[in-house]
């Protein structure tokens, strides 16, 4: 596979980088972590910090000023990462990356279950369009998933996790895509979309927009 778009974005204190996943998921963090986070870590063997709390949240053990957030979806793998001056405790962060859907009667059916009045609201506005629709579904789930990995719990409660009222834990979005080119078995290409999503405590995702100025 060749990757025709990769995004390392830089946000005041939150660091975002997507990658290809390799078959070794602990070897994708690897090569997410350390060439581009290094300096952030006071060891080289940082990860072998790495320790998953019973939501399979992971975090670094006696580095309170590091918070990461990882995920990976078909052929791409993503990390953020939040950092404080040592000493300090970083705010959380959650990141969720996401291959766009292709079964428009399958997203129906789970929007239908799990997503908010508003969420199904904002689906119904592309409601005629099925590209469109399967999109915007990606882009509500990925949003969904990056709250909860930001509060720290599972999928079991998704319920929490309204993307159409972000503020109300206390975060904002920050929003990308990226395609991948895919070899196909005879011999021509084809494209993979993938939404990102990073979910994060309003006052960094200020911090960034100022940045951007």
């Amino acid at each position: 596979m060749r990757i025709r778009k990769s995004v390392r974005v830089e946000r005041a204190r939150i660091c975002c980088l997507i990658r290809r996943h390799t078959e070794d998921f602990r070897t994708t963090v690897e090569e997410l972590v350390k060439p581009e986070y290094g300096a952030f870590f006071d060891s080289r063997n940082a990860l072998e910090a790495v320790r998953y709390d019973s939501y399979g949240k992971p975090y670094m053990e006696g580095r309170e000023h590091v918070t990461f957030s990882l995920s990976h979806s078909h052929k791409m793998a993503a990390c953020v990462l939040n950092t404080a001056p040592v000493g300090q405790t970083a705010a959380p962060v959650g990141i969720d990356l996401q291959r766009e859907v292709s079964d428009t009667e399958c997203a129906v059916r789970v929007s239908s279950r799990y997503f908010s009045e508003g969420e199904k609201h904002m689906l119904a506005e592309c409601a005629e369009d099925p590209a469109a629709y399967r999109w915007l579904f990606t882009r509500i789930w990925t949003r969904k998933e990056a709250i909860l990995k930001y509060l720290g719990v599972g999928l079991s409660r998704i319920e929490v996790a309204d993307s159409a009222h972000p503020e109300e834990h206390g975060g904002a979005f920050m929003e990308s895509a990226v395609t991948s080119e895919i070899l196909l078995p005879n011999g021509h290409t084809t494209e993979e979309r993938y939404a990102v999503t990073v979910y994060a405590a309003q006052e960094d995702v200020r911090a960034a927009l100022a940045e951007q100025q």
